[in-house]
């Protein structure tokens, strides 16, 4: 009996260890410059205009070049694949962190009229063409900043993040578009930031969003440090038509309080020191720690509270 209450004990104890041990942090599914990737097709007017573009804003080299349109008179008739090129590409990001964001276009004339939809896209919906569009999007209006800081600038888990920036923007619930691209170009003065050639950020801005979210990355602390910079924004519509750059703006950034040291003439470290303590901490911290680094009680000392007083009474019964 006393085998059985000690494999018992040594089962629990190993389970509490090894069942609280998870992957150290969640995919991480961002990088320092946005998503990974995102693939925009831009209506205006609830159609496609005959000069429309099909984006891709890729940050990991993750997008596909072999893109192609199918094309129909309507839904359900015979349908030709219409093969596509690129028509512009450009580059986002910091020097250390670079995205690409590349324009195709149809290889061949689609009249309007017709419908059309990406290949191999079994969830998208058939999109009337329309006439072209030539007219750029509206100049942005930035109308506010509003930062929100991680408060441990060293968590390994946000992979050098250390907050986000939300730009806010004039709202466009009345914008003919489905979307705009959104660039975010940076500087260390105004006019920097509205002279500056490639933008940090690219992302899609639905009709009805009002905010661009910038991440404040170490990775890209040249282009965007945390203390503070000035930006101007610029909108691609989908046929490509581009807007002027908005008036640049100055974040005065965030300050962090300064990081605490141990005071070596600190009275506490003369103290004698309990080896013992700090290694019954450990082996708790050890086998308690979960993916967030908080202790946690595992489930598993109830199972042995049960286990053990069934032992008992199984020996109760071997001894009457």
């Amino acid at each position: 009996m006393k085998n059985l209450a000690a494999l018992i004990i040594l089962f629990v104890l190993g389970s509490t260890c090894f069942s609280s041990t998870a992957h150290a942090c969640s995919p991480n599914t961002h990088t320092p410059i946005g998503e990974y990737l995102s693939v925009a097709l831009i209506t205006a007017e609830g159609d496609l205009p005959a000069n429309f573009r099909l984006f891709t804003i890729d940050s990991r080299d993750f997008a596909s070049d072999d893109i192609s349109f199918l094309q129909s008179d309507s839904q359900g008739a015979p349908t030709v694949t219409v093969p596509s090129e690129v028509d512009r590409k450009f580059f986002y990001g910091a020097p250390s962190y670079q995205g690409t964001v590349i324009a195709y276009k149809p290889a061949l004339d689609i009249e309007p009229g017709a419908i059309v939809k990406t290949t191999d896209c079994h969830g998208c919906a058939w999109l009337r063409v329309g006439e072209a569009d030539v007219t750029p999007p509206p100049r942005p209006e930035v109308s506010s900043l509003k930062y929100s800081a991680f408060p441990d600038k060293d968590e390994e888990c946000l992979f050098g993040l250390l907050g986000n920036l939300s730009i806010e923007v004039a709202p466009r619930n009345t914008a003919p578009e489905s979307g705009l691209l959104a660039l975010v170009y940076t500087g260390s003065s105004a006019e920097q930031a509205k002279q500056a050639t490639q933008p940090l950020l690219v992302e899609v801005l639905e009709q009805k969003g009002d905010r661009v979210m910038l991440p404040i990355h170490q990775k890209t602390a040249s282009q965007a440090p945390e203390e503070g910079f000035c930006l101007s924004l610029e909108y691609i519509d989908g046929a490509y038509n581009r807007s002027e750059r908005s008036e640049a703006v100055c974040w005065e950034g965030h300050e962090r309080p300064p990081e605490t040291t141990p005071d070596n003439n600190d009275s506490h470290n003369n103290e004698p020191h309990d080896v013992a303590m700090d290694h019954d901490e450990e082996l708790e911290e050890t086998c308690n720690m979960t993916a967030s680094r908080k202790p946690t009680t595992s489930p598993a000392w109830l199972a042995l509270l049960g286990l053990l007083v069934l032992a008992g009474r199984f020996q109760k019964r071997e001894t009457t």
